[in-house]
């Protein structure tokens, strides 16, 4: 099970990584249509702006998403390699372990959200770069 969350994660960065690429060939073919007019180089410039704030969001998330799953791995190896003490310090392991899973599915929901920004800025830039 593990493993194939891994697989769908690593196809969905690819996908990510690569709805970026595209979002910046559509940005430099606006930049390159807008050269002659001012107010469409300043509409580039805001979309540039999205974009860039619509990656730095989207790393913060992959690098909480790293952070969280970093944890749990931490948490599940003292699980099974950890002190065999009393059921207190399982118990609060399994509570750790809990809150570290929903850090997790959170992360997984706020990247999420952000591919959804990524793609919504995609779909601007393609209406502008088709407007022009």
């Amino acid at each position: 099970q593990n493993r194939q969350l891994r697989q769908a994660a690593k196809l969905k960065r690819e996908e990510v990584d690569g709805r970026q690429l595209q979002l910046v060939a559509e940005l430099n073919a606006a930049k390159a249509s807008a050269d002659a007019n001012p107010a469409s180089m300043r509409r580039v410039t805001e979309l540039e702006r999205e974009l860039a704030s619509a990656r730095e969001r989207a790393d913060e998330a992959a690098r909480e998403l790293e952070r969280c799953r970093e944890t749990k791995r931490q948490l599940e190896r003292e699980l099974l390699h950890g002190p065999g003490g009393g059921a207190a310090p399982q118990g609060a392991a399994t509570q750790e372990a809990a809150a570290t899973k929903q850090q997790l599915a959170d992360a997984a929901a706020a990247k999420s959200r952000l591919e959804e920004k990524v793609a919504e800025l995609q779909e601007k830039v393609v209406w502008y770069a088709e407007s022009q």
